[in-house]
């Protein structure tokens, strides 16, 4: 752009000089028209060319996140749930111990279904982190996201299911009176039970506790508490009650909201005569199967017409159920004392749906029966989830394991009684589990911790017990590689001191907190670090003592490979003394120093000489002064 060479700064009115020295003065008037040769000349040559590398922002991911729901299947019971695993992975999938701390966002798709616990923060050098859901009391389906700065986010899909599925609403309170039958004695004590079912008359469990109230229509009869609770994961509640001495009777009724109301009859009556025959009740008479006790069994003494009688003397009662399978008595006798009307029993029921007949007999009274109903799904299945499908050979204990009760198809169920769950690992070399674990009664699920050993490998995990199908998971363990750099001299002096940097790095990331171990033959180790700190290196200060120094560093970390780094140091060699200056005798190069030797030597020859001749003469004058005085 030769033509624009001279551009000058027309507010400021300076001459500029072009390429070929002429000068060019440009007034400011004409400033406008150098503008439009400005815009005109850009517009002839095109736009400026930009690299796409300037536009493009450089991929700067340090890794992604990697999102697992463990259980994916969840009843919707309105409570809070530890269920969300979220893992820092290299890009190859590898595990990533955070480079430094990461605040990880969550958030869900459906806020009907549940929410989630936001921000998640995870430390330095941890890789693994768990999160709550929330859920509500809708079932449904819902995504979980979860990103941070620098990550490649990750997402989820989590499903909720009612846990009354199964049954048939509306839902009523059904009410039982233990005994419905009592004498009109002040202070003696029964009981009344709530219970929950749906239309069909099969017990369902509470999702969450519900509270009843309870009235008399007959306050003069019975002493009765005005509420009672049925507490969460139960299907029914209990609360006593004791007679204030007046025959009558009265109706109980239980309400609740979202609960169609449930009354049962109390008659109080005067003692009846002598015992004839006994009377068994079941309260409730409907149960849920899963191995549950209940204090469901009510023996009462009575007399021909059916009145309530005290015992005369010690009644042994033999109890019995026709069919073991739905349920059986815990004791096959009970003692109904003297003085007393009547007696309760225990019964557990089964795994099994279906009836049986519970009979109480006694010697000289008439036998009585009830009959037994266990209704209601229960658990066909376990079901064990890997949370993760791999972690790292740290030999630590993380609980990256979970158990959970389903029903045959799936579904997640909540367990009717405590389950006692074996459980064995394939390989304790390289992971071990406890040999046992327990889902409580009401929960659907347990969290089970795996120990890594330090060693990588696959373990295949195996739970089982009585009565439910058993459930295998596989999950990994790995080591991640480590990279040693070491920064020494290749050569030293004899006897000087030197200092070495090894540095440890996974990748690109620093490992600080490494183990370091130095080797050395051929010098001493005059200070040496332990450990890497936080830029992955460890110092040492060496001195040369032989030819040779030859140098090893083992640097290890749980959940990395160890590594090894070799290095030999050169001594070298003492400098050669400068040439020996020289001097030219008769075309002859003869060295000062020996010059010098020969110069001294030949001085002191003639020393000698001269001494050995000066005596020798001083000598040869004494004797001939002592043969002139002989002569005299």
């Amino acid at each position: 752009m030769r033509h624009l060479s001279g551009i000058w700064d027309a507010s400021q009115g300076v001459d500029s000089t072009s390429p070929q020295g002429s000068h060019i003065k440009i007034s400011t008037k004409n400033h406008r028209l150098l503008l439009l040769i400005i815009i005109i000349s850009s517009s002839a040559l095109g736009p400026p060319y930009i690299p796409i590398s300037c536009l493009k922002g450089k991929g700067s991911e340090e890794g992604r996140i990697a999102l697992y729901i463990s259980p994916p299947y969840l009843l919707a019971d309105g409570g809070r749930h530890s269920c969300i695993f979220i893992q820092l992975q290299s890009l190859d999938g590898d595990p990533l111990p955070a480079p430094h701390e990461v605040w990880v966002s969550l958030s869900s798709s459906n806020l009907e279904v549940g929410s989630v616990e936001t921000p998640i923060v995870i430390p330095e050098g941890e890789y693994l982190k768990t999160a709550y859901f929330s859920a509500t009391q809708r079932p449904g389906e819902t995504v979980i996201t979860a990103s941070a700065p620098g990550f490649t986010p990750g997402r989820a899909s989590l499903r909720t299911f009612d846990p009354h599925a199964s049954t048939s609403p509306p839902y009523s309170l059904r009410v039982y009176a233990s005994p419905s039958f009592i004498p009109a004695e002040y202070g003696l004590r029964g009981n009344i039970t709530v219970q929950i079912v749906d239309s069909e008359g099969v017990p369902i469990t509470a999702a969450s506790e519900v509270e009843v109230k309870i009235t008399s229509s007959n306050t003069s009869i019975l002493k009765i508490p005005s509420s009672l609770t049925i507490r969460d994961g139960e299907n029914y509640g209990s609360i006593s009650f004791s007679t204030l001495g007046v025959v009558g009777r009265t109706t109980i009724t239980a309400l609740s909201g979202g609960f169609i109301p449930g009354n049962a009859t109390v008659s109080a009556t005067g003692f009846g005569g002598p015992p004839t025959r006994l009377s068994l009740s079941l309260t409730p008479s409907t149960l849920l199967p899963g191995g549950s006790i209940h204090d469901s069994i009510t023996i009462q003494l009575l007399d021909s017409e059916g009145v309530p009688t005290r015992a005369r003397e010690p009644v042994s009662i033999y109890l019995s159920s026709s069919n073991l399978d739905v349920a059986v008595v815990e004791r096959p006798y009970v003692t109904l004392e003297p003085g007393r009307h009547y007696t309760t029993a225990r019964l557990i029921t089964g795994f099994k749906p279906g009836k049986t007949v519970i009979a109480a007999a006694a010697q000289g009274l008439e036998t009585s029966l009830a009959t037994l109903e266990v209704r209601g799904s229960t658990p066909s299945r376990l079901y064990l989830y890997a949370a993760l499908p791999m972690i790292l050979a740290e030999g630590e204990s993380r609980e990256v394991l979970v158990l959970q009760v389903q029903s045959r198809e799936g579904i997640p169920m909540v367990s009717p009684e405590d389950v006692e769950v074996y459980l064995a690992s394939s390989s304790r070399l390289v992971g071990d589990v406890p040999s046992k674990i327990r889902i409580r009664r009401g929960e659907s699920y347990v969290k089970i911790p795996l120990r890594s050993t330090l060693i990588p490998g696959d373990i295949e995990i195996i739970a089982h017990t009585q009565d439910l199908e058993a459930s295998t998971a596989t999950i990994s363990t790995t080591a991640l590689p480590m990279n040693l750099t070491i920064e020494a001299p290749s050569a030293v002096q004899i006897n000087q001191t030197f200092t070495v940097t090894v540095t440890a790095k996974s990748g690109s990331q620093p490992l600080k907190n490494a183990s370091v171990s130095w080797g050395i033959r051929g010098g001493e180790l005059i200070s040496t670090e332990g450990s890497t700190g936080s830029s992955g290196s460890a110092y040492g200060v060496l001195k040369q003592t032989w030819e040779r120094l030859e140098l090893s560093i083992e640097v290890s970390k749980p959940g990395y490979r160890a590594s090894r780094v070799e290095k030999a140091i050169i001594a070298l060699a003492l400098p050669s003394p400068p040439p020996e200056p020289r001097l030219n005798i008769l075309g002859l190069e003869v060295p000062i120093s020996s010059l010098i030797i020969t110069i001294a030597i030949t001085i002191t020859v003639l020393i000698i000489l001269y001494l050995y001749l000066r005596r020798k003469r001083n000598k040869i004058s004494r004797e001939i002064d002592l043969k002139d005085k002989a002569a005299n």
